[in-house]
């Protein structure tokens, strides 16, 4: 079914945030990291806190949390500051399940960088997997306000749009912005290129 499929593919989301030192661009599924802009946070890694944070990136993006997540509370624990980490942290939560933390740790990264797109799309995912789909979509459009080309937002939004408001336009609106993200980087997804068709024909059919 194509609303589970690509809902189980989008909801663990490895964003990859590089620290406010702007370095680590790590190229991931549809997306490439970028610093976090995190203005509240001078201090400069050093070398070796820089390389562990590599290190957890890397890990997160090879599927070892369990080793990114030993890196991150050590970068942490250095400089409580920087944003990124407690974002990268948070999503290792969320993807254990221990919701609690994770929003804790969104929470301190967005008081360090309100602009932080990634962590308000994993506000946008906890809100929606508890049922409050208003405060989810307000996440996810507060994510696009900040990076409007964040492909996987506009995704997780469609969803949002398509399978619980029903607001078919909407939909596929931000479907086609997800596309149109992705290919710019020779990304091709069919199976949602078929569906924005199979909507529009939902439409057309009246």
């Amino acid at each position: 079914m194509y609303y589970t499929n690509h809902f189980i593919k989008y909801v663990s989301l490895i964003i990859l945030i590089a620290s406010s030192v702007g370095c680590a661009q790590i190229s991931e599924n549809t997306e490439s990291t970028q610093a976090d802009g995190n203005s509240s946070a001078n201090t400069a890694l050093s070398s070796a806190d820089l390389n562990h944070y590599k290190e957890a990136l890397y890990a997160l993006k090879d599927g070892k949390p369990e080793a990114a997540e030993v890196l991150l509370k050590d970068i942490i624990e250095k400089h409580p500051n920087l944003a990124g980490p407690h974002a990268n942290i948070a999503l290792i939560y969320f993807q254990k399940g221990q919701t609690k933390q994770a929003k804790q740790s969104l929470e301190k990264t967005i008081t360090l960088n309100p602009k932080n797109p990634y962590a308000y799309n994993i506000m946008g995912n906890i809100e929606k997997n508890k049922g409050n789909f208003s405060n989810a979509e307000k996440y996810f459009l507060l994510a696009l306000k900040y990076k409007t080309d964040y492909a996987k937002a506009h995704y997780n939004i469609a969803l949002l749009y398509d399978i619980y408001f029903h607001e078919i336009k909407k939909s596929i609106h931000h479907y086609q912005e997800y596309l149109k993200i992705i290919n710019k980087k020779g990304i091709k997804d069919k199976q949602t290129a078929d569906w924005i068709q199979q909507l529009k024909n939902s439409i057309n059919k009246g």
